[in-house]
């Protein structure tokens, strides 16, 4: 793995629209592959709509003023890469749809963010899979909920306790868990039928050495089934079919004191035998490159340089490159890496 691969290229914001945001703090970020489209949010609750275009980023519209001044937003997603449909997830608990083309909300979740919480859309991981189940995930206190995002009658498909982490699969389809009983981590995977229905398709209890093993990170990329201990800074590989041994164990040598790493799954040279993972510690600036190879039945793990900050956006993809875009609030500009 070369460190060429990883070089960036900045994405300049046109000059007449940079003297617009010159004075913001971009505090979030999303993006549509599909649309090449970009959400950029500042810290005053306004957010724009940008467009790339040869490299150069160009504002196409502007929005403030949206919710009350009480209220604080702090993430915006496109609802699955719908452009004219935007989340908007705010302080006081609520997530409110705004609808682009009509200029106001038209739908409201009461009060379904906490304090601390992960949210993830089913965005398919693979470009060339379409499904027409569209949903979104909110984790938090160990709960997993799953609204389907319907125009209407939307509806909470998915309720489940004592969650250690979760994730969806390159489809979007389905979704892995990992819940800890008497010191033994089980792996569950629901598979959404349509927009109101799913069902429980696997459970297995995951058995390894160290009975203190406490999986808080899972991944799918491409055939593997990525899981970890973050705290331990162990990676734990699976095959998919069937999920019933370890391939790899690899160990980061992780200082517990960190914040855990953020992983990203990449197709590595040989797409039939290798991938890799790019951890990345955003808080003690440090990342590693795991190269793995089926063929040879080896790993390796390189220290690379790559300054990682908020806020960024990641795309993995199962059939090319992936993407990382991570904006300078400083220079103003967006950071564009294909891994």
């Amino acid at each position: 793995m070369t460190l060429k691969e990883f070089t960036s290229t900045n994405l300049d914001i046109l000059p007449k629209d940079k003297n617009e945001i010159i004075n913001e703090d971009i505090i979030f970020i999303d993006f549509s592959t599909k649309n090449n489209l970009l959400l950029l949010l500042t810290s005053n609750n306004t957010f724009y709509m940008c467009e790339i275009v040869d490299n150069s980023i160009r504002i196409k519209q502007k929005f403030e003023g949206i919710v009350n001044k009480d209220t604080k937003i702090s993430k915006i997603y496109f609802c699955n890469e719908d452009l004219d449909i935007i989340l908007l997830l705010c302080d006081d608990g609520n997530i409110l749809e705004w609808m682009v083309s009509r200029e106001y909300i038209s739908h409201i979740f009461y009060d379904v963010l906490g304090d601390s919480y992960e949210f993830k859309m089913n965005n398919q991981k693979n470009s060339g899979i379409e499904s027409n189940i569209k949903n979104f995930c909110i984790f938090q206190k160990g709960e997993i909920k799953v609204w389907n995002t319907l125009k209407f009658n939307k509806k909470n498909i998915l309720y489940i306790q004592n969650v250690n982490c979760f994730s969806y699969d390159f489809s979007g389809i389905l979704l892995y868990f990992i819940t800890k009983t008497n010191q033994k981590n089980n792996l569950k995977v629901i598979k959404f039928c349509d927009e109101y229905d799913c069902k429980e398709i696997f459970n297995k209890i995951l058995n390894y050495k160290d009975s203190q093993t406490n999986i808080d990170y899972i991944n799918s990329f491409d055939v593997n089934l990525i899981l970890s201990d973050t705290k331990c800074g162990n990676i734990f590989i699976y095959k998919f079919h069937p999920i019933n041994k370890i391939e790899f164990t690899i160990s980061l040598n992780n200082n517990p004191n960190n914040l855990s790493p953020l992983f990203i799954p990449f197709i590595g040279q040989n797409p039939l035998y290798q991938f890799g993972i790019l951890c990345i510690n955003i808080k003690e600036n440090e990342q590693k490159i795991v190269s793995i190879c089926y063929e040879s039945k080896k790993f390796n793990i390189d220290n690379i340089i790559l300054k990682i900050s908020n806020p960024y956006f990641i795309k993995e993809n199962i059939s090319e490159k992936g993407l990382l875009l991570e904006f300078d609030n400083i220079s103003k500009e967006l950071r564009k890496y294909f891994i």
